[in-house]
């Protein structure tokens, strides 16, 4: 009976303990199920334990960012790695303000890369993709096509990469 109310209470502690998402970047699944298991309690015969925290450690983690842009001041700010939309978004804009009055999100992206180019004449276009390169190219692509002259990259970021 009374490894049966551990393994009960490991498995409400593992479950509390924000093992919602895969391991940080740089962490193999591994390490994540190590860590999730032995913190617990590493002892045969707590498969239950053991298949959750295979389960935890092996989902995608799904990271947001955003890109706040001020096309007159030419003011950017930027966040990643975020676990909300509107975390990343406010991060943004809040990175922006200080440097811009007419700053505003422009964009936001999960688990992708998503940069903002401008042109000398103001003319401004977001890009995305699954890479830095891809999205700056994206960017400074759609910038041109809007008008934009001598589009240059304002600011990127990636998140979840």
């Amino acid at each position: 009976m009374r490894s049966r109310w551990i393994l009960s209470a490991a498995l409400g502690a593992a479950a509390g303990l924000g093992l919602a998402g895969a391991p940080a970047s740089g962490q193999s699944v591994n390490y994540c199920i190590d860590q999730c298991f032995s913190a617990h309690i590493d002892q045969p015969g707590h498969t239950e334990l053991r298949d959750m925290c295979v389960k935890q450690c092996s989902k995608p983690k799904v990271t947001f960012g955003a890109i706040a842009y001020g096309p007159e001041s030419e003011a950017v700010g930027w966040s990643y790695d975020y676990e909300s939309e509107d975390e990343a978004r406010h991060n943004a804009l809040r990175n922006c303000a200080p440097h811009g009055n007419d700053c505003r999100v422009v964009m936001s992206f999960s688990n992708a890369c998503g940069a903002v180019a401008a042109g000398s004449n103001k003319r401004y276009a977001i890009g995305e993709g699954v890479s830095e390169k891809q999205a700056k190219a994206d960017a400074v692509a759609k910038c041109s096509k809007a008008g934009g002259t001598e589009c240059d990259i304002q600011a990127w970021s990636c998140s979840g990469r």
